[in-house]
């Protein structure tokens, strides 16, 4: 079936039929003029009836020339089958802090909406690799194979909530692992995993978990989100919000610990952000991301297509050559 490559260029059509209306207007004004000066034995004596008619012929060559032109231009072609193709990239598993925590506000609207956003804008820029999620709070579960659907990502990261795991707390080292595991080892593509948190970890085992994924080739970013001044902890109960109290009846601050993270990334041998300035984070990011090692991570059937824009292109040519060349014998008044 034939279709266009680049039919944005059939818009230039409104522009050739506006110029050729106006020179055919303008055409037919000087032959009304004329028609008024000179009788009809006069015109004819000096050949002007046949000019006029050799001048609209030779607009029509250059118009149906610019036609021809423009339809080259839009690039129209027919399927010629379908050929395999490999898409390379690097398996990049992102570790998303769902712990209550993470919805106190002392970062607009809050610190785990603020982390959606940037992880959203960051995967749609970072399309073609193929990714992973990981959320946790007290414990770690797979929420997404590494896949290079990021629609899919786009739907699970929308959804991301602390009633998904009941488990409360904040266990990094039970996320690493559980990369780890998801990531296939006998492939030979970069491995990337992203943590992204407020840092609050209660996990003794996470440097250990940090430094076999060094050891596996592993290469840890991790993401800090919030403030030092930290904020109070909201909680839903019986339909309403409420903020979180400790045994004495105090309400609980969750305040950001960037250290926590910076040693984990330290650990696993690779690099710190801070959210805060996310779209400096989200550079960097790509930037380390370009550089990690390629590998084949999806085969897909595409068709392949015939291009026909030599044969518009080669009658529009014959077009502008017989404008050029069409004589005009007649005597210019």
């Amino acid at each position: 079936m034939l279709s266009f490559e680049n039919a944005d260029w059939f818009w230039l059509l409104l522009l050739v039929a506006l110029i050729g209306t106006i020179v055919f207007l303008m055409l037919t004004r000087f032959e009304r003029g004329v028609t008024q000066v000179f009788t009809a034995k006069a015109k004819a004596v000096l050949g002007i009836q046949t000019y006029s008619q050799v001048r609209r012929l030779k607009l029509s060559f250059l118009l149906l020339g610019s036609l021809f032109l423009v339809l080259a231009l839009a690039g129209p072609r027919i399927p010629g089958g379908e050929v395999e193709v490999e898409q390379e990239g690097s398996d990049i598993i992102i570790a998303l802090d769902i712990s209550q925590s993470m919805m106190v506000r002392d970062v607009p609207p809050d610190r785990l909406r603020q982390s959606v956003r940037f992880l959203t804008d960051f995967i749609t820029a970072i399309e073609g690799e193929r990714v992973g999620l990981i959320f946790f709070a007290g414990s770690a579960y797979r929420q997404m194979p590494l896949s290079t659907d990021i629609r899919l990502a786009h739907i699970f990261l929308r959804n991301a909530d602390p009633s998904q795991i009941s488990n409360q707390g904040t266990s990094i080292g039970d996320a690493i692992e559980l990369a780890i595991d998801m990531f296939e080892p006998e492939k030979e593509r970069g491995k990337l995993l992203i943590i992204v948190s407020d840092g609050e970890d209660h996990d003794p085992n996470t440097l250990k978990a940090a430094e076999k994924a060094k050891n596996l080739g592993v290469y840890v970013l991790a993401a800090g989100v919030g403030t030092l001044e930290g904020g109070a902890v909201p909680e839903m109960h019986l339909g309403k919000e409420r903020f979180i109290r400790d045994m004495e009846g105090n309400v609980v601050l969750s305040k950001f610990n960037p250290l926590a993270l910076r040693r984990v990334a330290d650990t696993a041998g690779g690099r710190y952000f801070n959210l805060n300035d996310d779209e400096k984070a989200g550079k960097e990011m790509k930037d380390i991301i370009a550089k990690i090692k390629k590998g084949v991570v999806a085969v897909q059937n595409i068709t392949a297509y015939k291009p026909l824009y030599q044969y518009p292109l080669a009658i529009g040519i014959l077009f502008y050559i017989l404008y050029m060349l069409w004589p005009i014998r007649q005597r210019e008044i």
